[in-house]
């Protein structure tokens, strides 16, 4: 089983979809059969902050434009973003525990190294092994939960007295309620969002956390922010691209106009620049540009990183380019 949430543009014909999720795999493609743009967002969750996430997708649509907003799992009853992190204790009144820091062990009630505990409940902890800064979030009246999240187990949750793998109830007030050789592997804790739109549609996508994105088809313009995840594009025909990551890498296929492209950590590759403006920079990312044969427009390309490499294939036969590539304690090679 899964949890769903779907949508179909009220709009015929290529629009602008608008994309804000903070942890997940977007995939977005086009085709000349698709009239009206489709969404499916998905989990292999049944239950907990995953699917409440999905269901809780809002989709709202203005003249040309579809936003989908996809609500963080941050904003649930009781969220982590480290591995094998639990907030647990019994509750009599509305509560809350938030819990920042590297370290073993954070407690509240007694109050040991905790950054914030506004609650009135007993025996809520902290416990965890982090190697990054990490936050839990509880609250609510009556809630026993616990959450350990990237453990060898999957996604591991207690919810009042529940204990779920994977999304799967194991043990319910201390009886195994699953056959012997129940598999709870897979995937657990990942929301997906498929995305078909028509050809020549723009996509702006923004992301804070781990979010992928995935794009196939013909696209008018892409703008996408990222955090922590990648843009793969390799399949793609582009007119304008804006792209910014921190660690994830860019990989562009077509660009037709114009594409300005930057990754702190993250490597930038286009397959076939088209001609037109690109600018591209890193910090410690490579920096890999080829072109298409044929290519006789003007072009102009600005390559910059402090410790990556460049690369450049095919650039020197563009008539009129102007190319200027730069790295500070990279090598720079331009290939005919």
């Amino acid at each position: 089983m899964t949890t769903e949430n779907n949508h179909i543009s009220q709009t015929p014909g290529s629009i602008r979809v608008e994309i804000e999720v903070l942890r997940g795999m977007v995939t977005v493609g086009t085709s000349p059969g698709v009239s009206r743009a489709t969404v499916a967002v998905h989990t292999a969750d049944t239950q907990g902050t995953i699917a409440d996430a999905v269901i809780g997708t809002r989709f709202v649509e203005y003249g040309d434009t579809l936003k989908v907003k996809i609500p963080s799992t941050d904003d649930s009853e009781a969220s982590i973003a480290a591995p094998h992190v639990a907030a647990i204790g019994p509750s009599r009144a509305t509560s809350r525990v938030r819990w920042s820091g590297t370290g073993n062990l954070r407690t509240f009630g007694g109050v040991r190294n905790a950054v914030e505990s506004p609650f009135a409940a007993p025996h809520a902890a902290a416990f965890g092994s982090s190697t990054a800064t990490s936050r839990v979030r509880w609250s609510g009246t009556g809630v026993r939960s616990a959450v350990l999240s990237q453990s060898g187990l999957g996604n591991v949750q207690m919810d009042d007295g529940t204990l779920y793998i994977n999304g799967v109830a194991i043990v319910r007030d201390g009886v195994v309620v699953v056959p012997e050789g129940t598999r709870v592997n897979g995937l657990p804790g990942t929301i997906r969002v498929d995305i078909q739109l028509p050809p020549g549609s723009e996509v702006a996508f923004t992301s804070s956390g781990e979010a992928s994105l995935t794009l196939n088809g013909d696209f008018r313009r892409v703008e996408a922010v990222l955090a922590d995840g990648a843009l793969s594009a390799a399949r793609a025909d582009i007119g304008t691209a804006t792209v910014s990551t921190i660690t994830g890498d860019i990989a562009l296929g077509h660009t037709r106009d114009s594409a300005v492209l930057h990754s702190d950590t993250g490597d930038i590759d286009v397959h076939r620049f088209g001609g037109g403006e690109l600018t591209a920079t890193t910090t410690t990312g490579d920096i890999d540009i080829r072109t298409q044969s044929g290519v006789n427009r003007p072009a102009t390309v600005t390559l910059n990183t402090v410790n990556g490499d460049i690369n450049t294939n095919g650039l020197t036969r563009v008539p009129q380019v102007r190319l200027t590539a730069n790295s500070r304690t990279g090598k720079t090679r331009h290939r005919i």
